[in-house]
């Protein structure tokens, strides 16, 4: 992993995420590009617009870029302060919007990761509203590390869990999740939890441990719960989880209304960070 993508938005979230992501990039040996989306208010009229106009939008960009600049020499003097001198950091601003430029700019330049704070929402807006970095990660064509307001860092990463419901895709997000474990060296728990009580259970953990049986820094975990998200939970606290890995797919505008994004969800309530892999 050579490049770590880190959207800004300015936001306390997005500062907090900021030390994270210099934690990883020093482990990932990977640079980080700090790169803020911003959008011109636009008026009708195209290239017939008064000079008056063009002059506004140049003072406009102007000022975003002036904006970003201070933040970015913010952002050095802080991992400087950190302890993370060593680590590069690359600034880009685009013009656009923050979900589309943040996809794009991270299939553009070949991203690795991308790691992005995010704040949270509940009730209706975890459905109509949702949060950027929970869409991100459901576009996005790399991993994403989202990392709430209240998750704490301390500089390393010893526990690292994945979810699981035996499917045969989960393999690859296992197996993404113990190449990403190895910069850590840091244990990966492959858990399940276990909705409605079934007798299969042990016949897949066994599967999955024989399959996986030469990585030794790899445990298997069954919970039983009523509700996954709640039961998730309890298990990070009671585990001191530093990461929940989960696979993610691109969903439609359809399915999104009506089979709701678990690894959403789970990004809007958990105090985890969230790896992303997308399917």
């Amino acid at each position: 992993m050579k490049k770590i993508l880190f959207p800004t938005d300015y936001s306390s979230a997005a500062r907090h995420a900021f030390i994270y992501a210099l934690g990883v990039a020093r482990h990932l040996k990977s640079e980080i590009i700090v790169f803020h989306a911003y959008q011109i208010p636009r008026i009708r009229g195209g290239a017939n617009l008064p000079r008056t106009m063009e002059e506004t939008y140049a003072s406009m960009r102007a000022e975003e870029k002036e904006k970003f600049d201070k933040h970015c020499t913010a952002l050095r003097n802080l991992a400087d302060k950190k302890g993370f001198d060593d680590v590069q950091l690359i600034n880009l601003a685009q013009e656009g919007g923050s979900i589309a430029s943040i996809v794009g700019t991270a299939k553009k330049m070949e991203t690795d990761l991308i790691v992005m704070g995010t704040t949270g929402a509940s009730g209706f807006k975890e459905v109509f509203l949702g949060s950027i970095a929970g869409e991100v990660m459901e576009r996005a064509d790399c991993p994403v590390l989202a990392v709430p307001e209240k998750a704490e860092f301390n500089g390393s990463i010893h526990q690292i869990a994945v979810t699981t419901t035996f499917k045969e895709e989960e393999k690859m997000a296992l197996w993404k999740t113990l190449d990403f474990a190895k910069y850590f060296n840091a244990n990966v728990i492959c858990l399940h939890v276990n909705l409605e009580q079934a007798e299969f259970v042990n016949y897949h953990v066994a599967m999955l441990q024989k399959e996986f049986e030469h990585e030794t820094s790899l445990s298997f975990r069954v919970v039983d719960g009523n509700n996954l998200e709640k039961a998730l939970a309890h298990f990070l606290d009671e585990h001191d989880i530093d990461i929940l890995a989960m696979l993610t797919h691109k969903r439609s505008v359809v399915e999104e209304l009506f089979n709701y994004s678990r690894t959403k969800k789970m990004v809007y309530h958990s105090k985890t960070p969230i790896l992303a892999i997308q399917a």
